[in-house]
């Protein structure tokens, strides 16, 4: 670098820019290392206004909420029926509701009410989403309701999910209400602004043009995907880590052992279009299929017609990539369409042989989605806080919620102004 700064942070995250954002307002000489602003294209999830923190910021800016789609499952007689409002990734608030009941049948509905009246779980004994409800609840509601939707969140099966992942402070509210469909009820609200999404346009060039304000220099570097601030003083490192570090940029065995914990899946996900008769595909259906070749898949009817994604459950990063072809997906939706009652209104089978396959991603699942890594994560956050200098924050590590994310860095922003002027 041409210039000494006082603060460098290398990465491109939003996280990163915020820490850089609220240094520079200090005076402080702030350099971001990377070729680029990353920021994510699709809606965020924000449940404490941290965007519109954000654009209230800068200049250009616009917020909307991204309304959601009616989501819906196969139920148990084959119909397309949609969940409950009140449901939290599928578990019903009321077991006995005429929703619920047209989903998994009275018996099943009324097998899931004994939840009210069966012995409370204690906070944390039950660790697996899957586990606790097919414990309060029964199997039906598992594999009718909240499997299909699990899977096609996390790209995996409920019961490699840790519940306090997948559904913050469920295991809390079921210890303090006294059932899983209390629970449920009691973080209803709450679980409704958390899963709030929103879209933000122009937001690229807003922070290009609040770096030129701020005088924060962007500098091209060879290690943009790591997300390090570093102390000039002390040289110091203070992790902002929204993805995965580069192993060869990092020479901090407590990194090394940092990057094994977060390392994440990747799920196999293809939007295909069918061709022919308009499907009776309901927007917004999640349904789970069985595949020989693949195993749990689930398809996803897109609001847009004859568009449908499909999705393979996560698998470990590196291992070799599984490419969905046109057979594929013929006998995919073949499996779906026996499972579902009125099949004489679906595409022919003949128009399945014509699917196209018109766009493959490769979609990181969070690292703390998958079982074991939340608390492996936890204890390497806190021996790396102990190192003076170093703290981790970033989007993946706040849950993939923007406004926690946010506000960590502004946090950390604070900790790192104080500790170059000097401030106890």
């Amino acid at each position: 670098m041409s210039k000494a700064k006082d603060v460098v942070v290398v990465g491109s995250s939003l996280s990163g820019f915020v820490v850089a954002l609220e240094c520079a307002k200090l005076g402080l000489k702030v350099a971001i290392v990377a070729d680029r602003i990353d920021v994510p294209k699709s809606p965020l999830a924000d449940n404490d206004e941290g965007l519109r923190w954000l654009a209230e910021q800068l200049e250009g800016v616009t917020v909307v909420e991204h309304p959601p789609t009616p989501q819906l499952v196969v139920a148990h007689d084959g119909t397309q029926r949609e969940l409950p409002r009140e449901s939290i990734l599928g578990i019903p608030s009321s077991a006995l509701s005429e929703a619920v009941i047209q989903i998994i049948g009275k018996g099943n509905a009324t097998k899931a009410y004994l939840d009210r009246i069966k012995p409370v779980l204690t906070i944390g004994k039950e660790k697996e989403l899957g586990t606790l409800v097919e414990k309060r609840m029964g199997r039906a509601v598992l594999r009718v309701m909240v499997e299909p939707v699990v899977f096609e969140l996390f790209g995996l099966l409920p019961d490699q999910v840790e519940a306090s992942v997948a559904a913050p402070g469920l295991n809390e509210a079921l210890t303090r209400t006294g059932s899983l469909a209390n629970a449920v009820l009691a973080l209803g609200e709450v679980w409704q602004k958390h899963t709030k999404r929103y879209e933000v346009t122009d937001l690229q060039q807003a922070i290009r043009k609040a770096c030129d304000f701020w005088q924060i220099e962007l500098l091209d570097g060879e290690s943009n995907d790591a997300r390090v601030a570093q102390l000039k003083k002390d040289a110091r490192q203070i992790v902002v880590a929204d993805d995965i570090p580069d192993t060869g940029a990092v020479h901090n065995a407590n990194f090394a052992r940092w990057l094994e914990a977060a390392k994440p899946a990747v799920r196999e996900s293809v939007t295909v279009q069918i061709d022919g008769t308009a499907a009776a595909l309901k927007p917004g259906l999640v349904a789970m299929v069985d595949d020989e070749k693949y195993g749990p898949v689930s398809v996803c009817a897109l609001p847009e017609q004859h568009l449908y994604k499909v999705c393979l459950a996560a698998r470990e990063m590196g291992s070799e990539q599984r490419l969905i072809d046109a057979a594929d997906i013929t006998r995919i939706f073949n499996k779906l369409h026996a499972s579902i009652e009125d099949s004489t209104q679906l595409p022919a089978h003949s128009a399945l042989q014509a699917t196209t396959i018109i766009r493959r991603s490769g979609i990181e699942i969070s690292p703390t989605g998958t079982r074991g890594q939340e608390n492996a994560l936890i204890g390497i956050q806190a021996e790396i806080s102990e190192i003076e200098g170093e703290k981790p924050v970033g989007l993946w590590l706040a849950g993939g919620d923007t406004s926690r994310a946010i506000n960590q860095a502004k946090s950390l922003a604070v900790e790192v102004r104080r500790h170059l002027l000097g401030i106890a």
